[in-house]
């Protein structure tokens, strides 16, 4: 079985994803086609009607209207194993990513325990939008001596203000790459705007590395986390303000362990290799 689809049905992918894991999911750039040994069906109406007729036996028009009608307006619903169910699902996940809200969370972590059988995910890990960066220049804060002040280049420009100084020399930030945290909402310091944080980890004795990788990542790149599916791969994060709980605890479920970056425990990849830290343990912040 073959899905063609473009963006706008990323939804209609991660509905044939879940009930087929070997479908082939091919993104083109525009329209919507469903290949199935000699049927072809294209189009939203056809390829709705051929997904419920295979996956619950009933092509009425009822259902095709009502899945369309999620696919604009996701809402909170019975949490059960449906396609409309899990359009719905996709839907409010991609609000809570993209849109920087967490209103809906308990329904997604709740579906997300419900479809565990056949897809691993973990909401917690997108939360907070964290890309390979490379500092271009950087230089001292005027005024607040614990202060680095770092052009960054992830998938765009950024400025990032750090509490590195006296921790690390800049020649060892300069040219080098690290993770960064950047859909934080942006922070004034006496002036300057920081729109985002460098992730470090911190040893025992207190001393802090801050998390580098490997210079041939690409810019932007973003993070995996091993053996589990990612629901989105490609957005534009919403800014999420740091204090809320949900957003603390994502942060402090990254640790380094072994040398390795986790999440929760799980190894933590960026362009399919694990990362490593001279540090053996320690909180990530």
């Amino acid at each position: 079985m073959k899905l063609e689809f473009s963006d706008s049905f990323r939804d209609l992918a991660f509905v044939l994803r879940y009930f087929n894991r070997d479908a082939n999911l091919e993104k083109v750039e525009s329209g919507l086609k469903l290949f199935n040994g000699d049927e072809k069906h294209e189009g939203l109406d056809d390829v709705l009607g051929a997904l419920y007729k295979m996956y619950e036996q009933d092509c009425d028009y009822k259902n095709i209207k009502e899945a369309k009608k999620l696919r604009a307006n996701p809402e909170v619903r019975k949490v059960e194993v449906s396609i409309s169910n899990l359009i719905s699902f996709y839907g409010l996940y991609c609000q809570m990513i993209t849109q920087g809200v967490l209103k809906n969370k308990l329904f997604i972590d709740q579906m997300v325990e419900k479809i565990a059988p056949c897809m691993k995910l973990d909401p917690d890990f997108q939360l907070l939008d964290i890309q390979v960066g490379e500092i271009v220049n950087i230089g001292d804060v005027q005024g607040l001596d614990k202060l680095y002040s770092e052009e960054v280049v992830g998938k765009k420009k950024m400025q990032i203000l750090s509490g590195l100084r006296g921790h690390v020399r800049k020649e060892g930030l300069l040219g080098n790459k690290f993770l960064f945290v950047t859909n934080m909402k942006p922070a004034k310091f006496k002036g300057q705007v920081s729109e985002g944080m460098i992730l470090c980890v911190k040893d025992k004795d207190g001393n802090i590395e801050p998390i580098e990788i490997s210079k041939d990542i690409i810019n932007g790149s973003r993070l995996e986390l091993e053996g589990f599916d990612t629901i989105l791969e490609d957005f534009s994060p919403g800014k999420v303000d740091m204090r809320k709980s949900g957003y603390a605890h994502a942060l402090e479920s990254f640790k380094v362990v072994g040398h390795f970056l986790t999440f929760k425990g799980v190894r933590v990849t960026c362009g399919g290799k694990p990362i490593k830290t001279n540090t053996s343990d320690g909180p990530v912040s």
